[in-house]
């Protein structure tokens, strides 16, 4: 295993010959490893001596702790040499951490190109990879017996489920003889004909295990996992979980995976690069999720080592979900992948009839938010099974405006804003004062009415609009329920926490719509399509879905379509016209004036680099966005890779540095 030399800093010390240790009995005695010191100035391998008594144990692909200057420090073992360029006798390695190799040179190269595409530290991100050792489990996995293995597995392809979808049978047959077959597909509903999202995965897995070969599929959340876990056959294989919260079961299952024992695995954002044998295809279902989007540095995105891991290893990659990023997007119009969906004609029978917006009713206000024509659909669609009904926000009371003139009802201690408990007495959502007795600074009117309701006032409406039908609420400040039965009854739901419904729903509606939409980030417009499928595809074919909330425009209507695809092309063709991530690479580098200002005079940029701001973002601090070309960010990223070496050398803090990041 060799270090990339691309990688290396511009601060590496000065090469001096090479020179044979001879010191040692042993064959390749000096050892490579990369030290984790956490500074950008020291990410190089550093040579130390193996000891005889560590001489069979280290392999490498495993990790050790070193000797650094006073510290010791994980490092990881690259790979063994009889020659080094350090001058002088050699340190050597204190111990072995692993007892077989956690990694192999191509993940380990694969996340050094991660690495450098987001101006960050290798090891950064081989520590966010690969689980901690732990010994129980690691001796609990080599006790046990190996099952056989086979090369080609004795079950028999299936492709129903494919053949609703334009060259979805294609896809299923490339997988199934063992070529490296990539796609973006945008699914459908849970219909019958064309199976849930978890049946689907479970029959392109079959495709790949007729081949002999290992499967890796990426889920956002943990949930998810274990409901996946539940579909695949016995025949396919070992199926092994990399989402366990417990840290001993995590690594044991890395490890199974490691040895070739699990042929399927499933797994949360950091099991991307579990390294497989064999490796056949890469399943990542709903890539848009931020679950994928890690948030410590150098803030990697699962898109990208899933699409490096399938180039390095030839091996297939299917983006699953019911719509698809912009990221993704551009892939389909570089012709790396093809774009696989339905033709209109299914997509008119599978998908629920949405009716976007609908007038509020004229009646009480204890009848609820929901319009009066929206009401009786719902009403009608309990007499024949479950409805859902999504709101965008737990809790009870959001905020209050003012009942006259509508200004946001603010603290008069630390002006943020008034909310409403369940009780109905109004209290700060900042500081929790009591603000009985508020008054509007603008009008003096003492009256106030809510701004938004949450997921628990929306439920008790909806008891007095509905009466005597059960409703259950699941979200994340209550219960998150898995999946709910045929019978009639109002599911209220917070994003992301929608049961599954036996059979589907019968009927639906999304709340405040455009509450969620009015937000300025960048990546408003897509998630907030995702959203809304997801709901919809909980519903039966033909069901009927209200968008509530006075949403109009070109989403309403990609939605009403359910042309996830063209919504997205929009989205990238907007992004191009503006020049924002991904058709450019942007970075944000933030810190005080002088960080900002000294970082901004020392970078080496490419001619055509803008530097917008900075501008306050709080707390004293600034952040400058540096954007270029898109084929000009490797050049981007080595430049602010260097810059914060230099940094670090002259031991000062260097400024916070994100490439493309997700907040702007």
């Amino acid at each position: 295993m060799s270090f990339p030399q691309e990688t290396q800093q511009a601060l590496l010390p000065i090469a001096r010959p090479k020179q044979r240790v001879t010191d040692s009995s042993i064959t390749d005695p000096v050892a490579e490893v990369l030290v984790d010191t956490g500074l950008a100035h020291l990410n190089y391998p550093v040579d130390y001596l193996i000891p005889e008594n560590l001489d069979n144990v280290a392999i490498p692909g495993v990790r050790v702790r070193v000797r650094y200057g006073s510290q010791k420090l994980v490092g990881y073992l690259l790979g063994r040499k009889d020659m080094s360029e350090r001058a002088g006798r050699l340190r050597p390695v204190d111990s072995i951490i692993d007892s077989i190799p956690v990694f192999n040179e191509t993940t380990f190269n694969i996340a050094n190109q991660v690495a450098r595409r987001y101006a960050g530290l290798t090891t950064d991100l081989l520590r966010q990879l690969i689980p901690h050792r732990r010994k129980r489990a690691e001796e609990k996995v080599l006790s046990q017996t190996p099952p056989p293995s086979a090369d080609t597995v004795e079950y028999e392809t299936d492709y129903r489920l494919l053949e609703p979808y334009r060259f979805g049978v294609e896809l299923g047959k490339r997988l199934a003889n063992g070529e490296p077959a990539r796609a973006v597909m945008d699914i459908l509903g849970n219909h019958v004909e064309t199976g849930s999202w978890r049946q689907l995965i479970a029959q392109l897995t079959a495709c790949v295990r007729h081949a002999g070969k290992t499967v890796l599929i990426i889920v956002p959340n943990r949930r998810l996992a274990a409901q996946l876990s539940q579909v695949f056959p016995e025949e396919l294989g070992e199926v092994g979980r990399l989402d366990f919260e417990d840290a001993q079961a995590r690594y044991g299952a890395y490890l199974q995976a490691v040895l070739n024992r699990s042929k399927i695995v499933i797994g949360t954002r950091s099991a991307i690069l579990t390294p497989m044998p064999n490796l056949g295809a890469i399943f990542v279902w709903d890539e848009q999720s931020d679950s994928y989007q890690e948030r410590h540095a150098p803030y990697w995105h699962l898109r990208q080592l899933a699409v490096r891991r399938a180039i390095v290893e030839n091996c297939g990659l299917v983006f699953l979900g019911y719509t698809h990023s912009v990221t993704v997007e551009m892939l389909l119009e570089s012709g790396w992948a093809p774009y696989i969906s339905a033709p209109a004609e299914i997509v008119r029978d599978t998908v629920p009839r949405i009716n976007i917006g609908g007038r509020y009713h004229s009646g009480p206000p204890d009848n609820g938010w929901i319009p009066d024509q929206t009401r009786e659909v719902l009403r009608e669609a309990l007499t024949d099974g479950p409805v859902l009904i999504s709101t965008p926000n737990s809790g009870y009371r959001l905020a209050n405006i003012c009942g006259r003139c509508g200004e946001v009802a603010r603290c008069r201690h630390c002006n943020g804003p008034v909310g409403t408990g369940r009780r109905g007495t109004p209290y700060c959502r900042w500081c929790g004062r009591p603000a009985t007795g508020w008054n509007c600074p603008n009008c003096n009117s003492t009256e106030m009415r809510a701004l938004g309701r949450g997921a628990m006032r929306g439920a008790e409406e909806l008891g007095r609009a509905f009466p005597g039908v059960p409703i259950i609420v699941s979200g994340r400040d209550q219960t998150v329920i898995e999946e709910v039965d045929s019978r009639p009854r109002i599911v209220l739901s917070t994003p992301g926490a929608e049961p599954s419904a036996r059979g589907g729903y019968a009927g639906g509606a999304i709340t405040d719509a455009a509450r969620f939409l009015s937000r300025p980030e960048l990546w408003v417009p897509a998630e907030t399509m995702r959203r809304w499928t997801q709901v919809a595809a909980l519903l039966r074919p033909q069901a009927p879905l209200a968008l509530l909330g006075s949403v109009e425009g070109r989403i309403a209507s990609a939605f009403q379509r359910w042309d996830t695809g063209g919504w997205s092309r929009e989205l990238l063709d907007e992004r191009r016209a503006m020049r924002f991530t991904p058709t450019v690479t942007m970075a944000a580098v933030s810190g005080d004036a002088s960080q900002i200002n000294a970082a901004i005079s020392a970078l080496q940029l490419p001619d055509t680099a803008d530097v917008l701001g900075p501008v306050p973002i709080g707390m004293g601090k600034l952040r400058a966005i540096i954007r270029v070309e898109g084929f000009q960010g490797l050049e981007l990223a080595d430049a602010l890779t260097a810059y914060r070496a230099q940094i670090t050398s002259r031991h000062q803090k260097a400024p916070h540095i994100q490439v493309d990041p997700d907040d702007l």
